[in-house]
């Protein structure tokens, strides 16, 4: 039960993140300093990096319940 309500938040955090992520693209990347010259390469960097981010959060929080459940080496290796 706990490991199901974990990768559901493992999922649905970083998708809610990317979805907010999104729509907002241009004030967070001139949040941050993006000039306009540099701004559609920074979109398509970003974006690509975000699209990422749900399998990477996935990876990572069940790499650790490999590790949990006593097999550590196969949690290296993946």
């Amino acid at each position: 039960m706990v490991a199901a309500n974990a990768i559901t938040l493992l999922v649905l955090l970083p998708l809610c993140l990317s979805i907010i992520y999104l729509t907002h693209t241009e004030p967070i990347l001139t949040f941050f300093g993006a000039s306009p010259e540099v701004m559609p390469y920074a979109r398509d960097f970003t974006t690509i990096i975000i699209l990422g981010s749900v399998f990477g959060s996935i990876g990572m929080g069940v790499n650790n319940f490999i590790r949990a459940e006593g097999n550590p080496i196969m949690a290296m290796s993946t």
